[in-house]
C-alpha cells in the first residue's frame, strides 16, 4: 500500500492530475480525421470536446460526494459493476489505429480514379 506522504503516492496524484490534459492534447489533431471519418463538420467535431469537458465535470460534481458518503473504494467499484461488460460495447470507429492495423488500412481505401490526361 502507497503511504500518502511518501513519493510515490505523489508521482501516482500527479499523474492521475495530468491525464485530462493528456486525453485533450491526444484528442485534439485527430479532429479533423474524426470529422472525415464521420461526414460531420468541425462545429459537431468541436462539440464533442465540450460534451467531454462537461461529463467530466459532471463527474467529479457527482462523485465527489458519493465517495464522501460511502468511501474511496466502493465507489469505483460500483461504476466497474454497472458499466456494462466489453462484448456490448460499440465497435471503436475505424479511424482508430487499433481498430485497423497499418496491413489493412490500404483495403479499407476505395481507389483514386486515374487522372484522365486529355
Amino acid at each position: 500500500m502507497i503511504r500518502p506522504r511518501s513519493l510515490p503516492f505523489l508521482v501516482l496524484l500527479a499523474a492521475l492530475v495530468a491525464l485530462g490534459g493528456l486525453a485533450v492534447d491526444m484528442y485534439l489533431p485527430a479532429l479533423p480525421t474524426i470529422g472525415a471519418e464521420y461526414a460531420a463538420g468541425p462545429d459537431r467535431v468541436q462539440l464533442t470536446m465540450s460534451v467531454y469537458l462537461l461529463g467530466s465535470a459532471a463527474g467529479q460534481i457527482v462523485i465527489g460526494p458519493l465517495s464522501d458518503r460511502f468511501g474511496r473504494r466502493p465507489v469505483p467499484i460500483g461504476g466497474f459493476v454497472l458499466s456494462p461488460p466489453p462484448w456490448q460495447r460499440s465497435p471503436p470507429p475505424r479511424c482508430w489505429p487499433s481498430a485497423s492495423p497499418p496491413s489493412t488500412a490500404a483495403a479499407h481505401r476505395r481507389p483514386e480514379p486515374p487522372i484522365d490526361p486529355s
